[in-house]
């Protein structure tokens, strides 16, 4: 003879398969969603473009920067690392107390001097892009 179960344990077996159909659906959603999740994509994507970017990008080198300052910097300095040159020359060559204010003064007047012609240069260039 069977014995018959109360009539709550039913119950009770049915809401736990309203539950696992529930927790299954849930799960299915979720799988779905993951597999069709567009920032995923678009994350991947993005990082593939920055990885051809940055293989793409040359290197910077110091002479590229030099040629991408202003003509006037580079006469500037120039026209100063000139000027110490025959500062060093004099001192080398000649004695005398004045040597010293001499080398300071072609220094700083080369340093102008430079600082003047990168400027006319600059405006050449401004001008030749009108």
């Amino acid at each position: 003879m069977r014995r018959r179960r109360p009539p709550f344990m039913c119950w009770k077996r049915a809401m736990s398969h309203q539950d696992n159909e529930r927790e299954r659906l849930k799960r299915l959603r979720d799988r779905q969603l993951a597999a069709r999740n567009p920032g995923k994509t678009d994350s991947r994507i993005m990082k593939q473009v920055a990885r051809r970017g940055r293989k793409k990008q040359k290197k910077v080198t110091f002479s590229e920067m030099v040629r991408d300052l202003p003509h006037k910097w580079r006469g500037l300095f120039l026209g100063a690392v000139i000027g110490m040159f025959l500062w060093l020359l004099l001192y080398v060559l000649a004695e005398g107390m004045w040597i010293d204010l001499v080398g300071l003064f072609a220094m700083v007047f080369l340093a102008i001097l430079g600082f003047a012609l990168g400027q006319a240069f600059d405006a050449r260039d401004e001008l030749t892009r009108l």
